[in-house]
This record gives C-alpha cells, structure tokens and sequence, in this order.
C-alpha cells in the first residue's frame, strides 16, 4: 500500500493515453475520423478516459467530473468510483468507472460502496447541476465491480 500512495502515477497514465490514441488512431485511420482526449481521471489506477471524436467535439458540453473514494474510509481511492457527465450532441450521459470491495462474501459491502458512490454523486451540487443523476438519457456503469456468479460453469454459459 505505501507504494501505491507514494507512487507518482503520472508517466503511467500519460502511457496509457498514448496508446489509447494510437489504438483509436489506428481502428479508424480507414474511417479518416480522428479522436481527441478530452478528459481523462485516474484515482488509485482506475481510470476513466472520454474521447471525442474530432467532428462532435463542438457538440459536447456541460462536461463535469467527479472522484469519490471510499477505501480507507475516504482517505484513500483504492476502492470507488471516477464519474464524468455531459451533454454531446444533445443528449445528457454519465460514465462511473469504479472498483467495489472484493471477496466472495462481501455482496453487502459492495452494494454499500455501490450506494456510497452514488449517494455521493447525487448530492454533489458540481455534478447533479442541470440534471440529476438518475435522469440522465444514458448511464454507463462499468469496472472492477467483483461480483461473483454462484451457478454451476455449464448453467451460466447456457444462460448467456
């Protein structure tokens, strides 16, 4: 843990960055569209990265972000959530990474940090402005979230 605390994270993200915008630069270089960073938010290696394509960029706005860390009893954002809202083209979305508590028997404790974070994002006056947080015409929740599937191998894969 004292690594991670004491570790500047900077170079490792601006990596990281670099190899997203060679990656996208290469899926679409057929397409001629091109993608900027607009925002990118690292919180104790989670990360949370909005591309905009060059022809939209002019249609986002409003664009808010928000960390709310929970490990450590807030202290520190080994566990929580990066979350960004915006307008693009008209239309209002909210993206959360987050990393929940791990361990097969700790559902509660996931779900308690599920409702930290949120709760947190609704009451933030930054970031519920204009619109709250559930009336946003797309919310994308993706992550760590450590869930665990307790069904048979061959039942899940018959389910999916």
């Amino acid at each position: 843990v004292k690594h991670a605390l004491t570790t500047d994270t900077t170079a490792r993200v601006d990596e990281w960055r670099l190899g997203m915008e060679g990656a996208l630069a290469a899926v679409f270089k057929a397409t001629g569209m091109s993608y900027d960073c607009v925002e990118a938010k690292n919180m104790f290696g989670v990360q949370l990265w909005l591309f905009v394509a060059q022809t939209h960029s002019s249609e986002l706005s409003k664009l808010t972000t928000e960390v709310v860390k929970i490990g450590f009893g807030g202290a520190v954002g080994n566990k929580g959530g990066i979350a960004m809202r915006f307008k693009l083209c008209g239309r209002s979305v909210v993206l959360v990474n987050s990393h929940l508590p791990s361990g097969g028997k700790h559902v509660e404790d996931r779900n308690s940090a599920f409702h930290e974070i949120t709760g947190s994002l609704s009451s933030s006056m930054r970031f519920s402005r204009d619109c709250r947080l559930w009336d946003h015409e797309l919310f994308v929740w993706l992550g760590d979230l450590n869930y665990r599937v307790q069904l048979p191998n061959e039942q899940v894969r018959e389910a999916v």
